[in-house]
């Protein structure tokens, strides 16, 4: 089986594994968080990669590592990719896991970049305007961008909307030496 065919069915089965669970929020972002640790710990990678170690060791090691801030399904999720020597694959598979988890959940991801910090309450209107025009639970990541002048430029999902003084500049300037010739 190619690696990107087997890491969406390892993805597709932990996601309907969490929903059968009852808290696929928390195992998500479970497994996001193991993954960022791995990502970082060659020790861990060596671990979970090792053909010697036998796989209640490895989750017996995790456990005690982990404790009770990863579900034990999560645990037992990545016991079973050591098992069938798909841990490699981890990375693919957090990504499909996160970008399932936001479809099936009606989640996008927005972007906002502004000169400066915007305040909650225009935050939560950005957020509840997307509810309202797109249905989606909007996710939002600020930036501060001063080069940008004022304005502001999201990204929703994979649309850019860009407001900022800037690119209105930008537009001026060529309207008026497209005019010019």
């Amino acid at each position: 089986m190619k690696p990107a065919v087997k890491a969406r069915s390892f993805a597709i089965a932990f996601l309907e594994l969490v929903e059968k669970l009852g808290k696929p929020e928390k195992m998500v972002n479970d497994l996001r968080q193991f993954y960022t640790v791995y990502s970082k710990d060659k020790y861990l990678k060596s671990l979970l990669l090792s053909r010697r170690i036998p796989i209640d060791s490895k989750k017996e090691v995790m456990t005690n590592s982990f404790g009770s801030s990863l579900h034990p399904a999560v645990i037992e999720f990545i016991g079973l990719l050591s098992i069938e020597k798909s841990v490699k694959l981890l990375a693919k598979i957090v990504r499909i896991v996160d970008k399932e988890y936001k479809i099936r959940n009606n989640i996008v991801d927005v972007d906002i970049l502004t000169s400066r910090e915007l305040d909650d309450d225009v935050l939560d209107e950005i957020k509840e305007f997307i509810k309202q025009k797109d249905g989606r639970t909007a996710v939002i990541n600020t930036d501060i961008d001063k080069s940008i002048i004022g304005g502001i430029k999201l990204r929703i999902g994979n649309t850019i909307v860009d407001g900022s003084v800037a690119n209105k500049l930008n537009q001026l300037k060529n309207t008026l030496l497209s005019s010019s010739n």
